[in-house]
């Protein structure tokens, strides 16, 4: 007499743990670039959030900011005037326009730079950012109301 046999649980188990393996390896594995790439830009964005940047140290100075190349300095000045600007449109839309119209709307930005950077020459002992803000309360009035 032939006895049918059922298989038993530890059978059936391995039979589903082959055919999660299975499904498994016909899926698309990871691309090596893809993650090279994710561990890349993770690690720079750990190093810009946890890295002091000089600009934003204590005890940076005026004279700190005339050793940089020009370039680097009317990137900082072009920056800094930027994020006034976004700012104050937020609280002083009329100042916000006036930034614009003096530093943005100019034809010879150069020249506008120039003259922050004399200003901020002149004011060695201070921070960067507070004489360009100086430099734009002159030109366009004191951010209070």
């Amino acid at each position: 007499m032939d006895t049918i046999r059922t298989p038993s649980a530890a059978a059936e188990r391995s039979d589903r743990t082959l055919t999660s393996i299975q499904r498994l390896h016909d899926q698309k594995p990871w691309n090596m670039n893809s993650i090279a790439r994710l561990v890349c830009a993770t690690g720079l964005v750990c190093v810009a959030a946890f890295h002091p940047q000089v600009s934003a140290a204590e005890g940076f100075t005026g004279a700190d900011f005339a050793a940089w190349p020009e370039a680097s300095q009317d990137s900082y000045i072009q920056t800094s005037v930027t994020m006034a600007g976004v700012v104050l449109a937020q609280v002083r839309p009329d100042m916000s326009r006036c930034i614009d119209g003096w530093y943005f709307a100019s034809d010879d930005m150069a020249a506008r730079n120039k003259a922050v950077r004399n200003l901020i020459a002149a004011n060695s002992s201070y921070h960067p950012s507070g004489v360009i803000l100086a430099a734009i309360q002159q030109a366009c009035g004191s951010i209070k109301r």
